[in-house]
């Protein structure tokens, strides 16, 4: 997660069996992202033996207060 060109938090979600993920973020202090009002959110799979990597679309969310 990124908040005016800063990392904010990196987290690692689970996949599904589908190649879907969902993960919820919450910050008890939203400071962390100052004046932002939105967060750029970029998923990545860094791959395995079996699979290369690939970087997803970034997608940008509204930040709620």
């Amino acid at each position: 997660m990124k908040a005016r060109g800063t990392t904010i938090s990196t987290r690692r979600g689970a996949v599904a069996s589908d190649c879907t993920f969902r993960s919820r973020v919450t910050f008890k202090v939203p400071a962390r992202f100052a004046k932002a009002s939105k967060l750029k959110f970029t998923p990545r799979f860094l791959g395995n033996t079996r699979l290369l990597g690939i970087t997803g679309k970034s997608k940008f969310v509204a930040v709620r207060r």
